[in-house]
């Protein structure tokens, strides 16, 4: 711990609501804190006893947490998450129901206050609300939600799995150009039935890494907890960190802004520029992209770069504008797609 003057300072240390301590003595620290905060204004609602078990509870950090019995049928496997399909927001664990494969998508809860606790609960449910709607409609290619089982720290989302096979593997297997269009067709498609839907639905995480490919060459798309309806709160800040940069349209960074499915058209026009190239279109940079396609000629170089004629330039130009509302409708984009396939 070092000090503005970068000199050392002794453990523990506290500097307003800043302590610093080492992790045997955090515990205590925060009790001692929080003795010398409230002083007599408060009665104690607990035991000396009751708070110095608490204490003890906060030392244990390597072991792990205990898990209640989820109920209705429902297995889940916490002692092998999926790392690779987990994120900072969420865990993946393999889960079953009478047989059948799941995913129990399983969302902690930072609130302890009821009231904080209800609201959280509705931002980090949206994916089950969503797929609910969406499994009723029987969309090709959305996983089929399950259910939705809450704990006190917790929420599970038992959905259908994700196909292992992400667009960036599927694209660096070399596919055909056939099988590539064939697949972005069936993907427009999805999300054309998607955009049909009101209240709106809009993903605003279309990646990559969230289209998935089935065995019979088909789209999946998976993962809709960072979507917008009009029905559901805003996302939760951790949720946002989760957002790539370089397939989100301008308008899912600016607070408060009513998102639309033109909003997906312009992620799904990058998804297409990446499976018929691998690679990305916009790097880590967005603002740089900006600039670039505002240049004279990038839209011809970018349809040449892609082996389609120049007429095919109008339409991403319109589909990566800025302003939403100058972009195609993803029925539009599916004819044109098709056409390119017969090309």
């Amino acid at each position: 711990c070092l000090g503005m003057d970068n000199t050392p300072c002794p453990l523990p240390w506290q500097d307003g609501e800043v302590l610093i301590c080492q992790p045997a003595s955090i515990a205590q620290g925060i009790k001692a804190y929080a003795r010398e905060y409230t002083g007599k204004k408060f009665r104690a609602q607990l035991s000396e006893a009751d708070i110095d078990q608490i204490c003890r509870g906060l030392l244990n950090v390597d072991s792990a947490p205990e898990r209640n019995p989820v109920g209705g049928g429902f297995n889940v496997d916490y002692e092998n998450p999926l790392a690779s399909e987990s994120s900072p927001y969420y865990t993946v664990y393999p889960a079953t129901l009478d047989g059948d494969q799941l995913w129990a998508k399983e969302f902690r809860l930072s609130s302890l206050s009821g009231v904080s606790r209800a609201e959280e609960l509705s931002r980090i449910g949206r994916e089950a609300r969503v797929l609910h709607r969406l499994s009723r409609r029987r969309i090709p290619g959305i996983p089929y939600f399950y259910e939705t089982r809450s704990a006190p720290d917790s929420m599970l989302v038992f959905v259908e799995p994700g196909t292992p096979w992400t667009l960036e593997k599927w694209i660096f297997g070399n596919p055909t150009r056939e099988a590539r269009l064939k697949l972005l067709d069936a993907l427009a498609g999805m999300l054309a039935a998607i955009a049909e839907l009101r209240p709106a639905v809009v993903h605003r995480a279309i990646t990559p890494r969230n289209i998935r490919v089935q065995e019979d060459g088909s789209p999946q798309l998976i993962n809709f907890e960072l979507c917008q309806t009009d029905t559901l709160a805003t996302l939760l800040v951790d949720a946002r960190q989760t957002f790539n940069q370089s397939y989100q349209a301008p308008e899912v960074n600016q607070a408060g802004k009513r998102l639309t499915p033109a909003t997906d058209v312009y992620s799904f026009m990058l998804c297409v520029y990446f499976a018929l190239t691998g690679r990305h279109l916009i790097g880590q940079e967005a603002r740089a992209f900006k600039a670039q396609k505002i240049r004279p000629g990038f839209y011809r170089s970018l349809v040449s770069t892609l082996g389609l004629p120049a007429q095919a330039a109008p339409l991403w130009q319109k589909a990566l504008h800025d302003t939403p509302a100058e972009r195609p409708a993803f029925a539009e984009i599916g004819q044109e797609l098709h056409r390119w396939s017969t090309l």
